[in-house]
């Protein structure tokens, strides 16, 4: 078993399971993002009301390749859910709509190891380049190895915490160069799910995985984003 770093330099983590494709025909190129961009984004496509977090830059490209348009979900302790297999018969730990509808309270496969794919890069620009080594692991990973690098759009610390009425936490992430039409129609659908649900409570957690403007200078400068 070894313990999750969201760090590129030592590991970056993708999950066995399909997902949709990054981004849509109105992708943009990557920019810079600050707390009004974001917010106002969120507001303009009627995404109100939800608690928005960001990533420091040590973790980011970790963040992005495990989290790219993978929506999970987790227990009031922080572990995640077992939501079946794929294909392959690769346990899926992120989730669809329906899957979210159906969900009950007392649904309990939850685990704090993740069955992945390790992707090495010896370097950011291995990164760029797409040159990656990888390996199969099992990998230690709850809420608590997240909130370590979550931070509000201006850059304040802050941690996901489940309030007391909540059953279930799902992590939904986002980035404004993903583009509008096929992102936000996917975020849509999850909560509509989440409301259409008349059994379990759930919070929403909408993670930013933008370039951000309270970065260090340097770590704007050494990161690139493409679409």
């Amino acid at each position: 078993m070894r313990i999750l770093s969201l760090n590129l330099l030592i590991a970056i983590i993708s999950s066995s399971c399909s997902f949709i494709a990054r981004s849509g025909n109105d992708a943009s190129m990557p920019r810079i993002e600050n707390a009004s961009s974001i917010h106002g984004w969120l507001d303009k496509n009627r995404l109100r009301g939800y608690s928005v977090v960001t990533v420091s830059p040590e973790s980011f490209l970790g963040t992005c390749t495990f989290f790219e348009k993978r929506k999970l979900i987790f227990n009031r302790n922080g572990k995640v859910a077992e939501l079946g297999t794929n294909s392959t018969g690769v346990v899926c730990h992120f989730t669809t709509p329906r899957e979210i509808q159906e969900l009950e309270p007392d649904f309990s496969d939850f685990t704090e190891y993740l069955l992945s794919i390790k992707r090495s890069a010896k370097s950011i620009e291995d990164y760029n380049a797409g040159k990656f080594t990888e390996t199969t692991d099992t990998t230690y990973f709850n809420i608590d190895s997240l909130n370590k690098y979550l931070h509000t759009p201006d850059g304040r610390k802050m941690q996901v915490v489940a309030t007391p009425e909540t059953d279930f936490l799902v992590v939904i992430p986002f980035a404004k160069y993903y583009g509008r039409t096929i992102q936000i129609t996917d975020i849509k659908r999850y909560i509509k799910a989440i409301k259409e649900n008349p059994k379990s409570n759930f919070q929403i957690i909408l993670l930013n995985l933008d370039k951000q403007d309270w970065w260090d200078e340097e770590s704007k400068k050494r990161i690139k984003l493409k679409v």
